[in-house]
């Protein structure tokens, strides 16, 4: 059920700009670049297994997988290991950080509807996975909050996670103002 919420969330988060951005042609353009952005986050665990932590173990196995060309079968275990890696490269404080920049010009100042899409749907993961984590304060930090030695409260974590969905309630504003 997770998965096909995950997948069809961009979908349905869509459907606020079905009348924002016409033609149809510039709504499937934006529909991309916000599945676009929303698989990044998913791409970086992929490069992960092969480039940054290729001799784990969880990565040996999805590599074997994939080279027995089991793709459905390696996409599967990709999702069930999701909680054996950490210190992803967007997962980060820094690239929290980074995305808010560039987000923040992306929106205000380019134009681009494929652009748009991609950095709301970066924001729609993050969102989505802020709150999913909320409830365990380990995992957010194991995956999220790595880079900072403070252990977070419970209140502090509701609060962070506040923060983004506001500041990504923002940018949605933001781009049905610059349509």
């Amino acid at each position: 059920m997770l998965s096909f919420f995950h997948f069809a969330l961009p979908a349905i988060y869509s459907l606020l700009f079905l009348f924002v951005y016409q033609p149809p042609q510039r709504f499937v353009t934006f529909l991309l670049g916000l599945y676009l952005g929303f698989c990044v986050l998913f791409l970086d665990r992929v490069l992960h297994i092969f480039l940054i932590e290729p001799e784990a173990e969880y990565s040996q196995v999805l590599i074997d997988t994939l080279k027995q060309k089991k793709i459905l079968l390696f996409f599967k275990t990709l999702l069930l290991s999701r909680s054996l890696q950490r210190h992803l490269i967007t997962r980060s404080v820094l690239f929290l950080v980074a995305y808010a920049g560039t987000a923040l010009f992306v929106i205000t100042s380019t134009g681009s509807t494929i652009g748009t899409g991609i950095v709301l749907g970066i924001g729609l993961h993050y969102c989505f996975d802020f709150f999913r984590y909320a409830r365990n304060a380990d995992a957010l930090h194991t995956h999220f909050l790595w880079q900072i030695k403070k252990t977070f409260k419970e209140q502090e974590i509701w609060s962070l996670c506040g923060a983004i969905c506001i500041f990504f309630l923002l940018l949605t504003v933001l781009a049905f103002a610059g349509r």
